[in-house]
Parts: C-alpha cells; sequence; structure tokens
C-alpha cells in the first residue's frame, strides 16, 4: 500500500480564554511522528513499519505491541521476549517514568445470548508482570449493554457485537500546578475516558475513582488527559451546542471541577472540522497542540496565533480514500532507531 501525503498550511478558528504558558519542550519540528505503530517522518514519510496496532518504543530497540491478539514486547531482532494473550484496544501509554506503562483490554461476559464486552484497565511492568488490573466495577454504575462501535474479535475465537463500556484513553497524570492543593491531581494517579463525554480519575492501584469529569460541552469524547496547569485537554468529536449545519468536532480545555470550557478550537464553519468516531490531542510545548483526525490527518495548532502551523493528510493511493487512525503521537525516537541501526533523525520542514 502506498500512501500519499498532501501538506497543508491553513487557518481555522478559536473561540478561548487566555492560556498560562509554560516553559518550552523541545522543537515538535525534530520529532517523530507515531500513528499505531507506524514511525513516521514529521511529512508523514514512513521509516519503519512495525507489527501490531498500538506500540510503544524503548530506546535500546525494544518495543511493546498490542492490539485484538494480544500484548508482545519484542527485542531487536523481533524476537518475543513475552506475551500476554487478550484483547487490547485504543491505546498504550508510559507510566511510572517508563518504569512500567497502561493499557486498555477487554474482557467478556454471558447474558442470556449475547456475549457482551467490558473495559478493563491494566497496569504493567516492562517484564510483562500485571502490577494492577481493574474491570468495569471500579466505575461502580449499573449498566445496559449497548451495540459496540467495533466487532472485537480476539485470538481464540471470541465476538462480540455488544458491551457494556467503551474506554478509549488511559493516561497518568503528570505534574501539574493543581497539586499540591488538590490530591486527586497528585502525579502517578490515572485518567480513563469513556466516549460517552465521562472521564474518571482513578489512584495508581486503579482501585478507586477519585473524581468523574462530565463534558457538559460534549456529546462524545476521546483522549482526555491533564495538563501541566490542571486543566483536561480532549477531543469533542461531536460538540455542544449543535450547529445547524450538522455535527461538528472541538479540541477543548476544561476546568475539571466547575467544567468550565476555557478553550474551544473548531472550524469555520463549524461542520468542517469534523471527525465521528476518532480523535486526538497532544500538548507539544507551551503554545502547540498536535490533533488527531480519523481520516489520517494531524494539525499542529498555534494557540496563540489561532492558526494551524503545520498539517498533513494521508491517503490510499489505491482508491484516494483516507485511512483510519485513532491518534497521532508527537515522540523522539531517535534512540530506538540508533539501535536498528537506521536514520536516527526525521526529515525536517
Amino acid at each position: 500500500m502506498k500512501l500519499v501525503m498532501k501538506l497543508v498550511w491553513f487557518s481555522l478558528c478559536f473561540a478561548s480564554l487566555p492560556l498560562v504558558s509554560h516553559s518550552a519542550a523541545a522543537d515538535w519540528r525534530s520529532r517523530h511522528i507515531v500513528r499505531h505503530c507506524d514511525i513516521l517522518s514529521l511529512d508523514g514519510t514512513l521509516i519503519k513499519r512495525f507489527p501490531g496496532r498500538y506500540c510503544l518504543f524503548l530506546d535500546d530497540g525494544r518495543f511493546i505491541s498490542g492490539g485484538d491478539h494480544g500484548l508482545k514486547m519484542y527485542d531487536k531482532n523481533q524476537s518475543v521476549v513475552w506475551s500476554i494473550p487478550g484483547h487490547f484496544h485504543h491505546q498504550l501509554n508510559w507510566s511510572d517514568q517508563r518504569k512500567s506503562f497502561l493499557a486498555l483490554s477487554s474482557e467478556f461476559v454471558q447474558q442470556g445470548e449475547k456475549n457482551i464486552r467490558q473495559d478493563v484497565f491494566l497496569k504493567i511492568d516492562l517484564k510483562g508482570k500485571i502490577l494492577h488490573r481493574q474491570n468495569l466495577s471500579v466505575i461502580g454504575e449499573e449498566r445496559s449493554p449497548m451495540p459496540t462501535y467495533w466487532t472485537a474479535n480476539v485470538a481464540g475465537g471470541i465476538e462480540s457485537k455488544w458491551e457494556l463500556s467503551h474506554f478509549n484513553s488511559i493516561h497518568e497524570i503528570p505534574e501539574n500546578s493543581r497539586y499540591p492543593g488538590d490530591p486527586i491531581f497528585k502525579p502517578g494517579n490515572i485518567i480513563v475516558n469513556e466516549v460517552g463525554a465521562n472521564a474518571y480519575i482513578l489512584t495508581p492501584d486503579l482501585s478507586k475513582v477519585l473524581l468523574r469529569i462530565l463534558f457538559k460541552k460534549s456529546k462524545l469524547t476521546h483522549d482526555a488527559q491533564v495538563t501541566k496547569r490542571g486543566t483536561i485537554l480532549l477531543f469533542s468529536n461531536e460538540s455542544l451546542p449543535p450547529s445547524e449545519g450538522g455535527p461538528y468536532s472541538s479540541v477543548d480545555e476544561v476546568d475539571p471541577k466547575t467544567g468550565k470550557l476555557l478553550f474551544r478550537f473548531t472550524g469555520s464553519p463549524l461542520q468542517l472540522f469534523y471527525s465521528k468516531n476518532c480523535g486526538g490531542v497532544q500538548e507539544l510545548d507551551s503554545k502547540t497542540i498536535l490533533i488527531s483526525h480519523q481520516k489520517s490527518i494531524y494539525h499542529m495548532i498555534d494557540r496563540f496565533t489561532k492558526k494551524v502551523v503545520y498539517s498533513v493528510s494521508q491517503y490510499d493511493s489505491d482508491d484516494a480514500k483516507p485511512l483510519t487512525t485513532q491518534d497521532y503521537r508527537s515522540l523522539d525516537l531517535s534512540r530506538f532507531l540508533k539501535a536498528w541501526n537506521m536514520p536516527e533523525t526525521p526529515t525536517k520542514q
């Protein structure tokens, strides 16, 4: 499959309040882009494709790969170091200063003739030991089955078209200005996002809900995470209030205690920016946010000039249709690529 990249520079509209800046990080223009288990240069050129649906990369050349058929760590010779069976979905994210990582998985329960999927939250160390495991019972809410967004086919032939929950992101809370004043936002706690515009903050061992956050200006959400300012940054797939021109998406920053909308990025007209089922966000530095669109588009947005400063669209050249992407990440993978004897520096634009 050959990919065709389109680089686009354009402006979209913000409606925002002033944001508190923080110290600048390394320039995102010198980083790589990760799409699932593909490592790309900034302009979307494929550098290396690895097996799996969701990957984490270590400096010594090892990588962790998850998907419908389990979770595995590979060494730089692509030999399996360890494996965990199961259905893994949406994201893998680092925890404990990369001594462990967080994962979303599934378990299946039988109700009558229905085989119903529900989410499982995991913290796993680099030896493949499951440190903490928690299922939907930690949320403590009675739920009815709903049609699943996807058919979960996993190793062993289990199939489910129904689910009790649909969580799509799991992140560790970083150092932030809300702590130590508010212990709920202690670094190391975990935030998980559910598609129905809910997020929950959990203890590091995943055993207790500390706070439920309802995103009142959204109907569907992805990738909620705590910023260094102690706010919540998220991708709102279907934002409220509705637009007369049709549904629209936005990137929102929300006060987690009051629910107040502090910042919103949208299109102009609103429906110009719409990602129905997927989406992601990543704060790159004091002024730049990476936004992921399900049609394999990523934008770098300058929140102060209110412009998209860089954008790439990826297409399958066989039928000229966009690929489908859960989210993109901007990472410096130079050491990992060096361990693989590959170019360390991605293309700069």
